[in-house]
């Protein structure tokens, strides 16, 4: 059988070579639900989603899951994305958000910065834009056309918090779908994109939520600070992007490049970094359309970093209310 990429085999998954992978993709449900595999070590499960991220990304199309079903009943894995209403996952997000503890989320994600664990820095920034989504109504996303008309750019996302109800992807494509968001939120550190991201945020505190709690100490505070005070000592035309720059040189980072992007997105959706016209979500939600284009074409940051500078400062407001009195 040809191999195709992800891009190629979403444009086949309505051909006859869909069928026939899905067929085969059935098949090997059925023998899982019939006769389930002892599950894996956590370990092990992590091992296979990294598998599952180096190999199959691109590959998955043709490739066989049997191999990751002990991470798949271990929790680490799953074969669907869970799909709600919008409303009901409104609900649940709140509900979700409600039974986490800030000072606990706060000294996990001072513990994933400092450890260099992705997956501890992920659920605090989530947590607060769960905590900070107002009430809203399902509306389509759109997008405007160059007249200036509006177009309906996905009829299943919301255009507020861009939550997905179920689409028409076929079986196969979702096992990548979901896994892709997981490997996200352990080896990255999430994402919520451009801070509007329902269905992805519920995943993460839900993976959050069956971390085992790490041993925070004050150190991992120090070292949040002393990333802070490279930042006060920046030139005032440093935008997001030198940020990396000036962590590398001061040997403070050992994170990848992708996470290092992530952890100054955190920063804007923490309310630490923004310019006075676009503050972070616990000021204002901002849709999609009314987001100002970042300083430059070469930056890939969301909103509101992707319109810092150095000259905008510190929200130390923000670092207070969050951090400061956790040790």
């Amino acid at each position: 059988m040809e191999r195709f990429n992800i891009f190629e085999a979403s444009a086949q998954k309505k051909g006859p070579e869909s069928a026939e992978i899905n067929q085969a993709y059935e098949t090997e449900l059925a023998a899982y639900r019939k006769e389930p595999p002892p599950p894996c070590t956590k370990a092990e499960s992590l091992r296979l989603l990294k598998k599952f991220r180096r190999t199959d990304f691109h590959d998955f199309w043709v490739s066989s899951v049997d191999q990751y079903l002990p991470a798949v009943r271990e929790g680490t894995m799953r074969l669907f994305p869970r799909y709600l209403s919008h409303d009901e996952a409104f609900s649940y997000a709140k509900k979700l958000a409600a039974g986490l503890s800030q000072e606990q989320l706060a000294r996990d994600f001072l513990y994933g910065l400092a450890h260099n664990e992705a997956a501890y820095r992920t659920a605090l920034p989530v947590w607060f834009y769960i905590k900070n989504l107002p009430e809203h109504a399902f509306s389509p996303f759109t997008t405007l056309t160059p007249s200036g008309k509006v177009k309906v750019y996905y009829d299943k996302a919301c255009s507020f918090c861009n939550y997905q109800h179920k689409s028409d992807d076929v079986p196969k494509m979702e096992f990548l779908k979901i896994n892709t968001v997981l490997c996200q939120f352990y080896f990255d550190g999430g994402r919520i994109w451009g801070l509007r991201d329902l269905g992805r945020a519920i995943i993460f505190l839900e993976e959050y939520l069956r971390l085992p709690r790490p041993s925070c100490r004050q150190e991992d505070y120090t070292f949040f600070q002393k990333l802070i005070e490279e930042i006060e000592s920046a030139p005032p035309e440093t935008t997001a992007r030198g940020l990396q720059i000036l962590w590398k040189k001061a040997g403070l980072l050992s994170m990848t490049k992708k996470q290092t992007d992530l952890f100054i997105d955190a920063l804007g959706y923490l309310n630490i970094l923004h310019t006075a016209d676009t503050v972070g979500i616990r000021e204002k939600f901002v849709a999609d359309l009314d987001m100002p284009y970042p300083l430059s074409s070469r930056t890939y940051f969301d909103y509101p970093v992707n319109c810092w500078k150095r000259s905008d400062g510190i929200d130390y407001q923000s670092i207070k209310t969050l951090f400061e009195n956790l040790y």
